[in-house]
């Protein structure tokens, strides 16, 4: 994609009764002169000139066919150049070879205008400065030096305040990537098979039966006990005690299905190794101390991430 600067024209009015139309070619010869493109008069209304159109696409194609200056900069399938010109300074002329070059050319001959190529001093693409003002490509751009920016350029949120974005030509994904851990056996791994709100329920039920069924004697009428004189002990009668057998066959079949589930889901969490995946999130890579980022200098990328990790930092999203 390539950025851009352009002008824009308006009305004049020569007196009460009559108005005139005007508009300004962009990128026109510095001693043009405006174009009238319509005139309105109470009795005539508007006239418009067989050759001009009140509004002209003035950006589909250049009538006076201007030169204008590119800066590019090298990067991977568009690869900077010098050829031999008579007729520039020192004999040689900047030019590049790639995918942005056949763009720019393409532009070129469809908007009918002539280009000559600039590199910006840093080599680099450009951000915005503590100061205000402008490095690289960017800064060639914004001092008007320069009438296009090559890119591809990276559409920020900075960019958008101060440059003309074409439609994108290519998308790119960036993602942080780490390596990935060994196989290895968690020691911790018969925990898998159940989450932690399981375990509690399990815990909790087992408690909870273990209570019911020493606090519901107490509860029974004292007809249900008898003493044996002979022997000194205390028996309950078996037609009182149908509520137990029933707490402890459910409690059994609950253990029996429990049991069984958790066997197999255990068995198949051991079978395959488990690998540690370290970072999950933005926050796991900001927590290690280890993670070392290399960026070149003077990119949108460092601009972007700076932005991204001090708005994350500061709890914004």
């Amino acid at each position: 994609m390539f950025a851009s600067t352009g002008v824009t024209a308006g009305i004049s009015t020569v007196s009460s009764e009559r108005a005139n139309v005007y508009s300004m070619v962009p990128v026109s010869q510095p001693d043009s002169l405006p174009t009238r493109v319509a005139s309105w008069t109470p009795g005539r209304g508007l006239v418009l000139p067989s050759s001009c159109h009140l509004f002209p696409d003035k950006f589909s194609k250049f009538p006076e066919r201007p030169h204008l200056v590119v800066t590019a900069e090298q990067l991977a399938g568009n690869v900077a150049v010098m050829v031999d010109d008579p007729t520039a300074p020192g004999g040689q002329r900047l030019t590049f070879r790639g995918y942005m070059d056949n763009t720019i050319r393409f532009i070129a001959k469809q908007m009918n205008f002539t280009f000559t190529y600039e590199r910006p001093a840093d080599r680099t693409w450009g951000n915005r400065q503590n100061d205000g003002s402008w490095s690289g490509m960017a800064g060639l751009l914004m001092r008007g030096e320069t009438e296009i920016g090559l890119g591809p350029f990276a559409m920020t949120q900075i960019r958008f305040k101060y440059m003309q974005f074409s439609q994108y030509i290519t998308h790119i994904e960036h993602k942080v990537t780490a390596i990935l851990g060994r196989p290895e056996v968690d020691p911790w791994g018969f925990l898998l098979p159940l989450s932690p709100l399981v375990w509690a329920a399990v815990v909790t039920a087992l408690l909870a039966v273990i209570t019911f069924m020493l606090i519901l004697p107490s509860c029974l009428p004292p007809e249900g006990l008898y003493c044996g004189a002979d022997m000194g002990s205390v028996a309950v009668g078996g037609s009182r005690w149908w509520w137990e057998r029933v707490v402890v066959g459910v409690w059994m079949l609950s253990t029996l299905v429990m049991t069984k589930s958790y066997a197999g889901n255990l068995m198949s969490l051991l079978a395959v190794r488990h690998i540690d995946q370290s970072y999950q999130s933005l926050r796991n890579v900001l927590d290690d101390s280890s993670v070392v980022l290399i960026l070149t200098a003077g990119n949108s990328n460092l601009a972007y991430y700076r932005d991204q990790l001090d708005a994350f930092l500061h709890g914004i999203t």
